[in-house]
């Protein structure tokens, strides 16, 4: 007997952006961003938001450029997910980076593992 795989279907999962708040003129990222459903994200600079924030002192208040983490995100969630022995972890996210010039962009990172 021939095994079958099963069907596999992609769903799109991309909401339009519809706009963006005005650029903070310290940093140089946009207040916010807001998609077509309304949604609007702000960016996360404090402690309550992101415990782990990456900045060189954490003792200190944020402050760019001094005490400024390299990348800040948007949105960030972590999503594990367990079918029978797979364990799928899934982690998307919308980070901003600080190195020469404010940048913005949208990533996705998967991976699996088994026993």
């Amino acid at each position: 007997m021939a095994a079958v795989a099963p069907e596999v279907h992609a769903v799109p999962g991309a909401v339009p952006l519809a706009e963006f708040g005005p650029v903070d003129p310290v940093h140089s990222f946009p207040e916010y961003y807001q998609d077509s459903n309304g949604l609007a994200l702000q960016v996360c600079l404090d402690f309550v938001c992101n415990p782990a924030l990456p900045v060189p002192n954490p003792n200190l208040p944020i402050s760019f450029p001094d005490n400024f983490p390299v990348e800040v995100f948007y949105f960030r969630a972590i999503s594990t997910i367990t079918a029978g022995p797979v364990r799928a972890l899934l982690t998307p996210r919308a980070p901003a980076a600080t190195r020469a010039v404010a940048s913005i962009w949208s990533r996705t990172a998967a991976g699996t593992s088994t026993p």
